[in-house]
C-alpha cells in the first residue's frame, strides 16, 4: 500500500485575480489506485466552479476516482480530467467529467471506449426536438484506434455529443463498435447528437517530433438546396531539440477554428461543459501561430519565452449553428469574419522544480489592434499566473 498527498495552488491575473487550491490524494495498492482531489477557489468566478458559498468561496471536486490496470487494459471510474490527443476537444484544463474510461494497450495498437455525462441543461431555444422547461441530461461517448509504427503512431478518434428524451444514455452510444454518426439513419426517435471526427498523427524522430490533429465538426457535401462550410478545427506543433540552444526545448505551433465549431442548431449539443467550452483551442473563427524555446539553465530551473501573432474574427463559440433553419443563408464568410482583431504577444515563464516542489510563473502581453472588434482600435492586455505544487508524503 502506498500513500501520496500533495498541495497545490494556482493564481492568475487578467483584469481581476483568482486563487485556486486543491490538495490531491493518492493511494495505490497493486494494480489499484484511488485519486481524490477537492477545489477551493477565491476572488473571480470563471466559468466552472460558479455557486459562491457567503459570497466568498467556490468548491468542488475537480477529481475523484478509481482506476484499475492490470496487464494491457486500464479501467477508471468516476471523476476526472480526461485529455485527448492535443486536446482540441478534450483538456486537462477543461473542467471534469463524470464517467467510465477502458483502454485496451497492444502492441500494434491502443483501443479506448469513454462514456461520461456533462453538465444538465434546460433549454434555451425553440425546437421540436425537446421540451421547452425540461431538463436533460447530457452525455459524452467516445472511441479511440491508434496505430503504433514504429517511431510514428496515427489515430482516428470519434466523439458524440448526446442526449435523450429518457435523459437516459442512448444504448446506441454505449457501443464501442458502431460508427457513432449515422445514428440518425438507424432510429430518428429518442434525442439527437452532435459528432466530431479527429485525425491525429504523431512522429518522434531523435531530436524533432511533429504532431498534428484535425477536428472535423461538420464535412459538407454539395447540396442543392443550401450552401454550408465545413467546421474544422486543427493543432499542428513541431519541436526540436538542442536547437538554436544546446539543453533546450523549441518550438512552432499554428491552431485555430473555423466559424460555428463547436457550435450547433440546438442549444443542449454544444460543446460545452459547465459553462465552458470544451478543448485547449476555447473558441473558434480565429487562428494562431506561436513559438517558444524552453532553455534549460540548472537542474532545478527552467526558463521559457514565447512569441505569438493571432487573429480572432467576430464569430463565438456561443453562436447558434443556423444549418437546421431551412430557407436562412449561410453567409460566405466563414474564417477570421467581420472586423478581425489582431494580437501580437510575447510571454516569459520561470520554473522551479525539485523532486517535490514545483513553481511556475508566467507573464504574458499582448499587442491588440481593432480591440474589440472595432475598426482601428488599439489596446493591450496583461496575464501573470503562478502555479506551486509540494509533495506533502
Amino acid at each position: 500500500m502506498n500513500y501520496a498527498f500533495s498541495t497545490n495552488f494556482e493564481y492568475y491575473y487578467d483584469s481581476a485575480g483568482t486563487f485556486d487550491f486543491y490538495p490531491r490524494l493518492l493511494y495505490t495498492h497493486d494494480n489499484l489506485g484511488i485519486v481524490v482531489e477537492p477545489l477551493f477557489r477565491l476572488g473571480k468566478v470563471r466559468g466552472w466552479p460558479s455557486a459562491k458559498w457567503q459570497n466568498v468561496l467556490c468548491g468542488a471536486y475537480s477529481r475523484a476516482y478509481l482506476y484499475y490496470e492490470p496487464q494491457n487494459f486500464m479501467f477508471m471510474v468516476g471523476r476526472n480530467k480526461i485529455q485527448l490527443n492535443l486536446e482540441g476537444l478534450m483538456a486537462e484544463e477543461d473542467p471534469p467529467l463524470d464517467g467510465f474510461l477502458s483502454i485496451f494497450k497492444g502492441k500494434k495498437f491502443n483501443f479506448s471506449f469513454y462514456l461520461g455525462q456533462l453538465d444538465s441543461k434546460v433549454p434555451t431555444d425553440t425546437s421540436k426536438y425537446y421540451e421547452i422547461g425540461k431538463l436533460y441530461n447530457r452525455y459524452l461517448s467516445l472511441h479511440s484506434l491508434e496505430f503504433k509504427m514504429n517511431r510514428l503512431t496515427v489515430s482516428f478518434t470519434e466523439v458524440a455529443l448526446h442526449y435523450s428524451n429518457t435523459n437516459m444514455p442512448d444504448w446506441y452510444f454505449l457501443n464501442p463498435f458502431m460508427i457513432y454518426h449515422p445514428r440518425v439513419l438507424d432510429s430518428r426517435e429518442g434525442g439527437e447528437h452532435n459528432v466530431f471526427w479527429i485525425f491525429a498523427a504523431n512522429y518522434w524522430g531523435e531530436k524533432f517530433s511533429s504532431h498534428i490533429e484535425l477536428l472535423i465538426d461538420d464535412f459538407h457535401l454539395p447540396d442543392p438546396d443550401q450552401w454550408a462550410p465545413h467546421k474544422l478545427g486543427w493543432i499542428c506543433k513541431s519541436y526540436f531539440v538542442d536547437f538554436p540552444l544546446r539543453e533546450s526545448v523549441s518550438g512552432i505551433a499554428y491552431t485555430g477554428a473555423t466559424r460555428w465549431t463547436y457550435t450547433h442548431g440546438l442549444s443542449l449539443l454544444y460543446y460545452n461543459n459547465r459553462g465552458e467550452v470544451m478543448g485547449a483551442l476555447n473558441e473558434n473563427d480565429f487562428d494562431k501561430i506561436e513559438i517558444f524555446t524552453r532553455k534549460h539553465l540548472s537542474k532545478r530551473f527552467d526558463l521559457k519565452t514565447s512569441f505569438w501573432f493571432k487573429r480572432k474574427g467576430e464569430a463565438a463559440a456561443e453562436e447558434k449553428d443556423i444549418y437546421w433553419e431551412r430557407g436562412l443563408d449561410y453567409p460566405r464568410e466563414y474564417f477570421l469574419t467581420g472586423i478581425v482583431e489582431k494580437r501580437f504577444g510575447s510571454g516569459i515563464e520561470f520554473d522551479y522544480h525539485t523532486s517535490r516542489f514545483v513553481i511556475r510563473s508566467t507573464l504574458e502581453y499582448d499587442w491588440i489592434w481593432n480591440y474589440k472588434h472595432i475598426n482601428g482600435n488599439k489596446g493591450n492586455e496583461l496575464r501573470l499566473k503562478l502555479y506551486g505544487s509540494a509533495g506533502i508524503f
